[in-house]
């Protein structure tokens, strides 16, 4: 079922979140691959429509880290870094919003069902009656 995978998805994004990956000793273009690589991870889990600020925020300190790299600034490695720990909070923050809604409407089945449930068992209640009372006479 999908919300299993998407589950499986967000305990894998949090024990990359509790592991690190944050980069220590890592070169600065390791860093940036990463974080490219993170950014299209989070476009397919859906951060274009549920993260869309987050996702925005990486691609711009993305480019930024790209200006930085070729001009041997400094900051480069800051930037890559700051870029990767946002593409990996858009992707969470997809991954959550998506199960979450999904969470929603599986409910809002549920209660439907649960109503239609009750709704049979009272006209079944009635029908019992009503045969009863004509056994009975």
């Amino acid at each position: 079922m999908n919300i299993h995978k998407n589950h499986l998805r967000f305990a894998c994004c949090v024990l990359l979140l509790v592991t690190g990956c944050s980069g220590a000793g890592q070169s600065v273009g390791v860093l940036f691959a990463a974080a490219n690589s993170r950014l299209a991870t989070a476009r397919k889990a859906g951060a274009e429509q549920y993260a869309e600020s987050e996702l925005e925020e990486a691609v711009a300190l993305l480019t930024e880290a790209e200006t930085a790299i070729a001009n041997k600034n400094k900051e480069a490695r800051f930037l890559a870094e700051k870029a990767l720990a946002k593409a990996r909070l858009a992707e969470a923050l997809a991954l959550q919003l998506k199960a979450e809604g999904e969470t929603t409407q599986l409910e809002a089945k549920l209660e439907k069902a649960s109503s239609e449930a009750d709704q049979a068992r009272r006209e079944r209640r009635a029908a019992e009656s009503e045969l009863e009372r004509m056994t009975a006479e």
